[in-house]
């Protein structure tokens, strides 16, 4: 760590690249599920009202990082505390997690790769999973090998694959709540002909921004990216990743924007690694439709993966929610 640079500790969730192109965020392991944080609630906590699911979530904030978590039983058990990750192509859990619910693996085990690090991911046979008393479809779950384990942190991640089977589904960070925008389309998404109208019950207004995204689906999951200018730099595709607690820039794209550094560090975890990293000053990211707000990101080797950034949860956060439309591929911010 550089002189004149303070370290503080600062959880931050990232994004990681593995073999099959798996991109999942990071998590630490629970010692118990009782250790849920207040607002997670039980495994029957889901609403139906105007033909949309709601779902309550535990939205945790410090400083400019921000966690989005939600409440996921297994095989009858729980609820256990999963980050809410649509940085994750498809749904992990700790393979600690996996050896408590007594499930069976199948499969070899696949390594991944993160912040100059590695570990491993492998298949267990689940027989049935569900958020908030919904029920999911699919027999099996991947599980990663965590480093640390903590009272009350995640036991994984509900990722894009999952999020996606319902074609919309809005975080609304103010009110803590996940609202899903149809019925679960299958065990896997898939690209339609044309748009789905987003449900009327997603929209309390209309949104501040509207964003085109690219959305990649594929056996192995789902990831949704957008393009983000910083200052005066050509665009580059950014993940649009709730995982990560705060956004994230590859250095190179720090160096040509001539970002400032705010003088201070976080740490961040990995799966595999915890690393301090630096944070610089980011007054002027633009998407295709507007400015986003300014905000402090952090920057590392490797910490963006393939793309030139990561879009975090605090960055959505600022605008108090936002609507992710996989069907129409667009993000809408700011929908009240």
């Amino acid at each position: 760590m550089r002189g004149g640079m303070r370290a503080h500790g600062r959880r931050t969730v990232l994004s990681l690249a593995a073999g099959l192109v798996i991109m999942v965020a990071a998590f630490a392991s629970s010692a118990s599920a009782a250790a849920i944080p207040p607002g997670i609630g039980g495994c029957d906590t889901a609403a139906t009202a105007n033909g949309v699911i709601t779902i309550p979530i535990k939205v945790v904030k410090q400083g400019q990082q921000v966690e989005a978590l939600v409440g996921m039983c297994f095989a009858g058990k729980g609820p256990y505390p999963m980050v809410l990750d649509t940085g994750a192509e498809f749904t992990v859990i700790t393979t600690q997690l996996a050896k408590e619910l007594g499930l069976k693996p199948s499969g070899s085990p696949l390594d991944v790769e993160g912040a100059g690090c590695t570990t491993k991911a492998r298949t267990y046979e689940l027989e049935s999973a569900s958020v908030g008393g919904v029920e999911l479809e699919g027999d099996s779950i991947v599980t990663v090998d965590a480093p640390g384990e903590g009272k009350g942190q995640p036991r994984g991640s509900l990722g894009a694959d999952v999020l996606s089977r319902f074609g919309s589904v809005k975080i609304d960070f103010k009110k803590e709540t996940l609202t899903l925008g149809a019925e679960e389309e299958g065990p896997r998404f898939k690209k339609g002909q044309g748009p789905v109208p987003i449900p009327a019950a997603l929209l309390a207004g209309q949104p501040k921004l509207t964003v085109p995204m690219r959305v990649d689906a594929g056996p192995f999951g789902v990831r949704q990216t957008v393009k983000v200018k910083v200052g005066s730099t050509k665009a580059r595709p950014w993940l649009i990743d709730t995982g990560s607690t705060s956004s994230v820039i590859d250095p190179d794209v720090v160096e040509r924007a001539r970002l400032k550094p705010t003088g201070a560090a976080h740490q961040t975890e990995t799966y595999c690694s915890v690393v301090t990293v630096p944070e610089y000053r980011a007054p002027n990211l633009t998407l295709s439709s507007g400015k986003l707000m300014p905000q402090v990101i952090s920057s590392f080797d490797g910490s963006a993966g393939r793309e030139g950034g990561i879009l975090g949860a605090y960055a959505l956060w600022q605008y108090g929610s936002v609507v992710f439309d996989w069907p129409g591929a667009k993000m809408l911010l700011g929908v009240g």
